[in-house]
């Protein structure tokens, strides 16, 4: 439908040009803007993540994403940076890694320049695509960029740690470091994310201590990352701490009953 309403956009602005250079005043003619082709890559993004289980409709979207910067490129259409993005998007979510950085180049080539945005596109594109080593070469560029503080590009940088059961835990809490050293307040995902990393690798004092980071930089620890926490406990085999964690969830750090979801699983260990 995007698509079609494209086709009847064109045909209109050409009509209009027409008529104005008919009238001589071929400079009056409307053009179609970076809004407009902005919102048209949008467009294909959220098409993409709606058919996610459709490989090949997802793949002929995002050729007409493609179409679509190409039409910008040669209108002359200059297109800022949250465009570039959505592009990216596309490519992530179709896990076209090299489509990504061909963006990346085209975008630089256009001298617009990148944000904590396009890096967490390019991390979360690795990711899908497999290559979490390129996601952490991606997060080590922006920091030599100078793109030091975004809480979701360290989040997507310590996910990739994470993705495909992986347990790079000394990555992971560099990372977790160098968001420290750039002043940056970690929130309660990126938190959620380390505890369940800690737990996988067998280091729950380390999940005890993030929870405590939490509490002293003024966060509540939210159900999930609570639910995180116990469930550390439980890969452990430490089903007193897990015990513990439901009492203080409570008593101590106010964050209500455990979840429905989490009780059957606790039943065994009262």
């Amino acid at each position: 439908q995007a698509f079609a309403v494209v086709q009847r956009a064109k045909a209109a602005q050409q009509q209009l040009a027409a008529a104005a250079a008919a009238a001589g005043n071929a400079a009056d003619a409307p053009r179609l803007d970076s809004h407009f082709y902005g919102a048209l890559i949008a467009a294909c993004a959220q098409g993409i993540k709606l058919r996610s289980s459709d490989r090949k409709d997802q793949l002929v979207i995002l050729d007409r994403a493609f179409q679509v910067l190409q039409d910008a490129m040669d209108a002359g259409v200059h297109l800022q940076t949250p465009v570039w993005n959505a592009l990216l998007m596309c490519a992530g979510r179709c896990r076209q890694l090299q489509r990504c950085f061909e963006v990346l180049d085209l975008m630089t080539g256009a001298g617009v320049p990148s944000d904590p945005i396009t890096f967490t596109c390019l991390i979360e594109a690795a990711v899908l695509a497999g290559e979490c080593e390129m996601a952490q070469r991606v997060f080590a560029r922006a920091m030599g960029a100078g793109v030091t503080s975004s809480v979701q590009l360290y989040t997507a940088a310590i996910n990739a740690c994470m993705a495909n059961d992986g347990t790079n835990f000394n990555a992971a809490f560099d990372i977790y470091a160098t968001m420290q050293r750039n002043g940056v307040e970690p929130d309660d995902l990126l938190y959620g994310h380390l505890i369940a990393l800690a737990g996988r690798c067998r280091k729950l004092e380390v999940a005890f201590d993030l929870i405590e980071d939490m509490r002293a930089s003024g966060l509540k620890p939210s159900t999930p990352t609570c639910s995180a926490l116990m469930y550390a406990c439980l890969q452990n085999n430490n089903f007193a701490a897990a015990r513990k964690v439901i009492k203080q969830r409570a008593h101590v750090w106010g964050v209500g009953v455990p979840a429905a979801a989490v009780r059957p699983q606790m039943k065994m260990f009262a």
